[in-house]
């Protein structure tokens, strides 16, 4: 396995001043979502399972580092936010949807139950009650929500949410949501001792093998999108399917399972160009683009756990210094490269892969957790003496303006069409009227017409 040759610490204390400024006095990470395929949430700037989980999973790697309780503290208050969001009577997570608040899908909701679960390993006994709250939490979404509503017997696997509002016409199992409940699901097992869990994991995983590709050439090890799309490969969510491998991996030793690893893995590291990860090859269609600069954190965070459970190197470090490279003055790090691509679902008026747009440039807070939370694993004991300074972000392009400071974060876009926007959020404020986006406004007039 192999340690990174460089100063890590500097950057992920950055990071982590950065993810502070959207952090609220009662442990919720805000942040606005911008996702590929021109997918946004800008409105409503509240914690999402995405975002929190990653921040909840770095500041416990940092305690168990560093011994600071201020990272215990801090992760014990955004644990107590996360479990406030499971207010609804049917047993799912609010504010589970990420792009779309219409969604409490499998996959952020079982990230939820993770970041709780995982919490578990450095409670306090003084906290045992809390302790208590996080396993009766955990266990009612569950078993009244992931296993109850989402689950299917017969298939052996659980859909994508309640209702699929962007496909409703068929019901898609996904295979990265699906490993990562099967790591929600060992977790609990851990704590309870019930063997359903258990095997319900073993049958998830078993459907889960059934979605890999083995096959001679760069698709060799890529794990399939869902049932529906078996010909989809997204890297971010090829790598977000190891999570449940590895956990089940970790307990089974299953030979099966290794292999998956090592393949996924290499393919990964294959499907890239440049220092970068290739978004995605659909249907035989090679989809270069967008590539994710933060976001790519989850292809290194799960990457780098089948490096330690089988003790090799995979990833060079060239990917991180690649990726590190796009830290912006608040310690943010950019989004994405070639955002305005026809791969990312733009097809005219002015969309040129070569054009940086606003949604390239700013830092995203939701994917900047998942780079946090890798990075958090590789800092050693000096971290807190690391004094780093940050200052404000202002770009100035032929395409837009974007300036952001502690407090707020502003984009005026007029061209290309597609990212054209107006947007003023105060940071710390859930709902912000000034976030205009063309694009998300004409996807949501299409929408109406559509339930009309």
């Amino acid at each position: 396995m192999r340690k990174i040759s460089f100063d890590v610490n500097t950057p992920t204390k950055k990071l982590l001043m950065f993810l502070d400024t959207y952090r609220t006095e009662n442990g919720a990470y805000y942040g606005w979502v911008v996702h590929r395929y021109n997918l946004k949430r800008l409105h409503y700037i509240h914690d999402t399972p995405w975002e929190q989980s990653a921040v909840i999973g770095g500041l416990i790697n940092l305690y168990n580092i560093t011994g600071n309780e201020e990272y215990y503290s801090k992760a014990k208050q955004s644990v107590e936010l996360q479990i406030s969001r499971l207010a609804n009577s049917d047993g799912y997570y609010n504010y589970a949807g990420f792009e779309d608040d219409r969604f409490s899908s499998l996959v952020h909701n079982s990230m939820a139950d993770c970041s709780l679960l995982s919490f578990l390993e450095i409670i306090k006994k003084e906290d045992e009650n809390l302790k208590k709250i996080i396993i009766k939490t955990a266990k009612k979404n569950i078993d009244e929500y992931l296993l109850g509503e989402l689950y299917d017997s017969k298939v052996k696997a659980c859909k994508f949410s309640r209702i699929d509002y962007y496909t409703p016409e068929k019901t898609r199992y996904v295979a990265n949501m699906n490993s990562v409940f099967v790591s929600a699901l060992l977790l609990l097992f851990d704590y309870t001792n019930d063997n359903k869990y258990y095997e319900i994991a073993n049958e998830i995983i078993e459907w889960i093998k059934s979605q890999v590709i083995f096959e001679d050439g760069i698709l060799n090890g890529a794990i399939s999108y869902s049932n529906t799309e078996n010909r989809w490969f997204v890297s971010i969510y090829t790598a977000l399917a190891l999570d449940g491998i590895c956990e089940m991996y970790k307990r089974n030793h299953d030979q099966a399972l290794q292999k998956i690893m090592y393949a996924t893995s290499k393919h990964l590291v294959s499907f890239s160009e440049n220092g970068y990860f290739l978004h995605a090859h659909v249907d035989g269609n090679f989809q270069k683009y967008p590539f994710f600069v933060a976001g790519a954190g989850i292809i290194l965070k799960e990457v780098d756990t089948v490096e330690k459970i089988l003790n090799i190197d995979i990833i060079p470090e060239e990917f991180l210094k690649m990726i590190l490279k796009h830290q912006l003055n608040n310690g943010g790090v950019s989004s994405f490269l070639h955002y305005n691509s026809k791969s990312n679902y733009r097809n005219k008026f002015g969309c040129k892969p070569s054009t940086m747009v606003w949604e390239d440039y700013t830092p995203c807070p939701a994917w900047n957790a998942q780079l946090f939370e890798y990075l958090s694993r590789h800092v050693d004991k000096s971290f807190d003496k690391v004094k780093p300074r940050i200052g404000n972000n202002r770009k100035v392009s032929k395409t837009f303006y974007y300036s952001e400071t502690k407090a707020h974060f502003n984009v005026v876009s007029i061209w290309p069409p597609y990212s054209a926007a107006l947007i003023r959020l105060n940071k710390k404020k859930n709902y912000n009227a000034i976030a205009f986006s063309f694009d998300r406004w004409f996807r949501s007039i299409q929408e109406k017409i559509r339930e009309k």
